[in-house]
């Protein structure tokens, strides 16, 4: 009997952390498993700032080549070139990374990538269905298939849906940080580019105060960064102001500067071809036309005007045969020693 009395304590104690440790074990294997099958879809604005960087990268690419092609080929078609081989570029660059990387250059600066609805990667023929005839769709439909990322529930646009992919974070440290946050901040640097600097500015101004607002009354992170974006845009759109205030300056107001020689040139140009217009005018008509205007009305090509943006100085001979070509110069008095005088 004690011997059964003494069995009964130990099992009783030994079957309780038993129990104990059944029950603890769950808990220990559920929260990792919940962790890992966590994810986080890429929204509207986020893939937005991703894209405007895509075709910004691409494209400085895409109109390299294309100023090439326009320079070879014929006025009338090279402008067509360029805009095809454009296209090309940024077509191939999308296709060619996402199958390789499963993001794009915008996308890997936000920690993104594109996989399918089952979280694996994306096989070529679905990137090219995506980036082609889903893209189109998303486009012809008044862009509304891009914005359907914005509302859809796993955040997928029309080309996603048609391609069945997905765009979620890779790199939960981009997480800590919303999109709008780090976008406006990356556009803030952007807007420093020379010919995009006012448009990128503004846009850093409006996404960086937008993300400021959010972290602020949501508590978030970020501020700091949606502050110096700001900042930036700002920055960016007076230097883009001052730049290109002083490069109008300097190459139509400024009577001296470092594109003197280039302005006497360029007028020299526009003399010759004036004056080679006026050769075709005489040829058909007999006679020089009475005023720079009326060689305009017969050949749209004629400028009529000098680097300065001052007219052209023109005055015709009483019987039509002959005439008196030349820029007035920057100081815009006959007669002075800046004229240019066509011959000379």
């Amino acid at each position: 009997m004690e011997e059964g009395n003494m069995a009964n304590p130990f099992g009783a104690e030994n079957a309780s952390e038993a129990q104990t440790s059944s029950e603890q074990k769950p808990e220990q294997i559920v929260a990792p498993v919940s962790q890992a099958a966590e994810v986080k879809y890429a929204g509207f604005w986020i893939r937005l700032l991703a894209t405007i960087i895509d075709l910004f990268l691409p494209g400085i690419v895409g109109v390299i080549l294309g100023f090439v092609v326009l320079y070879i080929s014929p006025k009338s078609t090279g402008s067509i070139y360029l805009t095809i081989t454009k296209l090309i570029i940024i077509w191939v660059y999308y296709i060619w990374m996402t199958n390789k990387y499963q993001a794009t250059l915008g996308k890997m600066i936000f920690g993104l990538g594109v996989q399918n609805n089952e979280g694996k990667k994306v096989t070529l023929g679905k990137i090219v269905l995506r980036e082609t005839i889903g893209k189109i769709l998303s486009w012809i439909t008044l862009s509304i298939g891009f914005i359907m990322a914005g509302f859809t529930r796993r955040k997928q646009a029309l080309h996603d849906k048609i391609a069945g992919t997905v765009v979620v974070y890779k790199d939960s440290g981009f997480q800590s940080y919303s999109g709008l946050v780090l976008g406006g901040f990356i556009l803030g640097i952007f807007s420093f580019i020379p010919g995009l600097g006012l448009f990128i500015g503004v846009l850093a101004i409006i996404f960086s105060a937008i993300a400021f607002l959010d972290a602020k009354k949501n508590k978030k992170p970020g501020r700091r960064i949606a502050i110096a974006g700001i900042i930036l845009g700002i920055l960016g759109i007076m230097f883009t102001i001052a730049l290109y205030s002083s490069l109008y300056y300097f190459g139509f107001k400024a009577k001296s500067g470092p594109f003197t020689d280039i302005k006497i040139e360029t007028t020299k140009t526009i003399l010759q071809n004036t004056a080679g217009s006026l050769e075709l005018y005489k040829k058909e008509h007999g006679n020089y036309p009475a005023s720079i205007k009326d060689l305009q009305s017969d050949n749209k090509s004629v400028f009529g005007e000098d680097f300065y943006q001052q007219p052209l100085y023109y005055k015709v001979s009483g019987d039509g045969q002959s005439y008196e070509l030349r820029s007035i110069g920057p100081d815009g008095q006959y007669g002075t020693v800046d004229d240019i005088i066509f011959g000379k």
